[in-house]
């Protein structure tokens, strides 16, 4: 990993040693590296030469430094366009990877002013809201809280929503989906959110809410998904 007789600066060796594993998947992401004392110790080099050379890396994004635990391998987010309306499901296969659901609360409910209202509907209509734990090859993305009017999920179940609420809208229900609006904040995840999305309380999170319509423009949605920030951003584009 080092050759001392090199003229090349060692710490520019060890980084580009330390680079490569993670560019190959020998680091995988979310890996913790060793101890700095690991590297002084094995490779005889000093302290001040690994940590210039970890320096170089979390600057170029490669790694990140966690309080209290130590330096890992930074995860790359997930991007998803501000262009389209989708699912979490469609993005995440689209990514090559298999979403999930964990089932965290379902209930028929009445309908408050603030969700009557964004959904066009009287107060204390009908209503079903499910909370779940979005996860991509079983890891916990976001938290995703659904509230649609009872006459668009009369039929839904628990097995069908494996799949996702959008498939099941417009294959069992031939509902046209059309168009969406969101609004994201970014947050601090208190403790319950930070144990759901394995993180820690106060780290970052993005918190989305969502109305999406149908194409005779009935709104059918509201959610409000809470996601990782360190796994997922959002891009879109402008034109003038």
């Amino acid at each position: 990993m080092i050759d001392k007789n090199s003229p090349i600066p060692l710490y520019y060796q060890l980084e580009q040693a330390i680079r490569e594993r993670i560019e190959t998947g020998t680091l995988s992401a979310g890996e913790m590296l060793p101890p700095e004392r690991h590297f002084t110790d094995s490779l005889g080099i000093s302290r001040m030469t690994v940590r210039h050379a970890m320096q170089a890396l979390i600057e170029d994004g490669l790694l990140e430094r966690k309080r209290n635990k130590g330096l890992f391998v930074k995860v790359r987010p997930f991007h998803q366009s501000l262009a389209k309306l989708t699912s979490f499901s469609e993005d995440m296969r689209a990514r090559g990877l298999t979403p999930s659901n964990r089932i965290l609360e379902w209930k028929e409910i009445k309908l408050s002013s603030l969700a009557a209202g964004k959904l066009q509907k009287e107060i204390g209509t009908k209503a079903i809201r499910i909370k779940r734990l979005r996860l991509a090859d079983n890891d916990p993305i976001a938290v995703e809280t659904i509230t649609s009017p009872l006459e668009m999920a009369e039929n839904l179940t628990e097995n069908k929503l494996k799949e996702s609420f959008y498939a099941y809208l417009e294959g069992e229900m031939k509902f046209t989906l059309h168009r969406g609006e969101q609004e994201i904040e970014a947050l601090l995840a208190d403790e319950e959110m930070a144990s759901l999305l394995n993180i820690s309380p106060g780290d970052a999170v993005l918190r989305i809410h969502r109305l999406s319509y149908l194409k005779d423009e009935r709104p059918f949605e509201y959610v409000t998904s809470t996601y990782r920030a360190d796994k997922y951003t959002f891009t879109s584009s402008f034109y003038r």
